[in-house]
């Protein structure tokens, strides 16, 4: 093994038909903001949205992944979030519940159907 290597991040890439729409989503339903956005000579579409401290990457490229997947993101004050999402007028798909694993979980899906799993670690997993 080599002692130098290390991974440093890992950052979720989901695919999305198209990128008007999952701009609108991520912004104006689940408050993140646009922090870049690019399109190729083919017309591929490519974004970074970002709330808080958390960035996720969306694609319109048709090399890329697939719509269905899943994405962790772990949140401070899992319920306060759903709360302010339901407002919103996203649809919760698992509202906030304790977990065996020590987590509180909250899923939301985007309109191409990737999964968000907002995951609050618990101080009390007992």
């Amino acid at each position: 093994m080599n002692r130098a290597s290390r991974w440093l991040l890992a950052v979720p890439l989901l695919h999305v038909d198209e990128m008007s729409g999952a701009l609108s989503f991520y912004r104006d339903r689940l408050g993140f903001e646009v922090s870049s956005e690019h399109r190729d000579d083919g017309g591929a579409e490519y974004a970074v949205v970002s709330r808080d401290e958390a960035a996720l990457h969306l694609s319109t490229s048709p090399g890329g992944p697939r719509g269905g997947g899943a994405t962790v993101v772990f949140v401070h004050a899992v319920d306060a979030i759903a709360l302010e999402l339901r407002e919103r007028g996203v649809g919760i798909e698992l509202e906030p519940v304790d977990r065996p694993w020590g987590t509180r979980e909250c899923f939301v899906r985007d309109p191409f159907g990737n999964q968000i799993r907002l995951t609050e670690p618990r101080t009390d997993p007992g």
